[in-house]
């Protein structure tokens, strides 16, 4: 297309540029006589097949191919086109992309799919790039062992991390399970939902439309709820006490996080669903249902926040990010919950005045939903998104004993009535 066009165009003209300018060597001899190293970054891979002919001479390049380590693999026959005899070339491997977002990443399998193939091409080497340094303990050890032992696998490579650190196989062996569900999140999520969690305005307002979620949607949640429920069963398995311990719970306190951000974004949705078929109990229900899990998944990070990386990520779901930043959130997003005051006003929802009365079950329900997950979380049994489903159907019920039905006496002869 026209930005391919434009993007060897530009491409010719920077190498053109380049090989005039450093071809006689004068540029990049160093004041004790020895050459500094010229090093080409990402240069078109439609240039790959003639790459030798179009570098200054001895230039060495660092290439992109694409965003995410799967999208590599799937075109890695655009390596075989580099003359790596000829050129000393390296590839950029993506660990954790900013396009699949702030979601938890792994993408071992495609990084040794890339390394063996990068080995067998002759290529010199691999440089890496990651937006948020977190659950990348595997693959950074997997990078570090498989840089000087060929027969390194990303199976013998956990091994060797995880059996080391917890004392016994068999932890390791469920914790291999459980990475083996994040490789599945992250492959779909990067296959069916590039942009999903994307760190930019917006991106959590931006899933407050109606529908329903997709099948790719609930595939996601499957396999992070399962990577979750294997970290928290590794803790019961007898553990060195060299910190195994506190990097499980570390791990176990972000999977939550995962969980509970993915229901978050379902009761949005359902509370879009609900406004545009008017209904508002529904709606409003749906939407403090959003705001909890969106809070509990806060929580979730902050409770083991070790370094400026965790920090940086919570720091992401601020006003900016995630919910409007004014005292008028709740009548911007109606769309947020009940209307502030204890009296009746006059209230802007599907951006027309209706007239809502305060409920009085609201308020303390509100205010047990946050000891409940925090138990729960505690003891590690339940998924934040069953919690939330109960604690709606807690919240009906306590709505209807306040504000009983009228009775219809519909059944008489069970009542007694006549």
């Amino acid at each position: 297309g026209d930005r391919g066009e434009a993007s060897i165009r530009g491409n010719v003209v920077g190498m053109a540029f380049f090989s005039r300018l450093f071809d006689d060597g004068k540029l990049l001899r160093r004041p004790d006589g020895s050459k500094a190293e010229l090093v080409i970054r990402q240069p078109d891979p439609a240039l790959f097949p003639i790459l030798d002919r179009v570098l200054p001479n001895g230039a060495a390049t660092l290439n992109f191919v694409d965003y995410t380590a799967r999208r590599i693999t799937e075109s890695k026959e655009l390596l075989a086109q580099l003359p790596a005899k000829k050129v000393k070339a390296s590839l950029i491997m993506t660990l954790a992309d900013d396009n699949v977002g702030v979601l938890a990443q792994s993408t071992t399998q495609h990084i040794d799919t890339l390394v063996q193939e990068i080995r067998k091409l002759g290529w010199d080497g691999f440089s890496t790039r990651y937006w948020i340094p977190g659950e990348l303990d595997s693959t950074v050890h997997y990078l570090s062992r498989a840089s000087w032992e060929p027969k390194t696998t990303r199976v013998s490579a956990h091994h060797d991390l995880w059996e080391g650190i917890l004392g016994n196989r068999a932890g390791s062996e469920r914790l291999l399970i459980g990475w083996n569900h994040l490789e599945d999140a992250t492959h779909t999520l990067d296959k069916n939902a590039i942009g999903f969690g994307f760190p930019v305005p917006g991106m959590f307002l931006k899933h407050n439309n109606p529908g329903e979620t997709p099948k790719w949607f609930t595939d996601v949640n499957d396999h992070y709820t399962q990577w979750m429920i294997e970290l928290y069963r590794v803790q019961g398995a007898p553990i060195h006490r060299n910190g195994g311990k506190q990097l499980l719970f570390y791990y176990a306190k972000r999977s939550e996080f995962n969980v509970a951000y993915l229901a978050a974004v379902k009761a949005l949705k359902a509370a879009a669903t609900a406004r545009k078929a008017k209904d508002l109990d529904t709606a409003i229900e749906q939407m403090e249902t959003a705001m909890d899990q969106l809070n509990g998944a806060i929580t979730s990070l902050a409770d083991v926040a070790q370094g400026q990386s965790d920090r940086g990520l919570i720091a992401t779901f601020g006003p900016k990010f995630c919910l409007p930043a004014s005292g008028s959130r709740v009548r911007e997003t109606a769309r947020r919950g009940r209307p502030v005051g204890e009296r009746s006003r006059r209230f802007g929802i599907f951006r027309k005045g209706v007239s809502i009365e305060r409920d009085a079950v609201t308020g303390p329900i509100r205010c047990d939903r946050m000891p409940v997950l925090k138990l729960h979380r505690i003891r590690g049994q339940a998924v934040p998104g069953q919690v939330a489903e109960l604690q709606v159907q807690a919240f009906r019920q306590a709505r209807r004993q306040v504000n009983p039905p009228k009775s219809s006496n519909v059944f008489p002869s069970e009542t007694g009535t006549p």
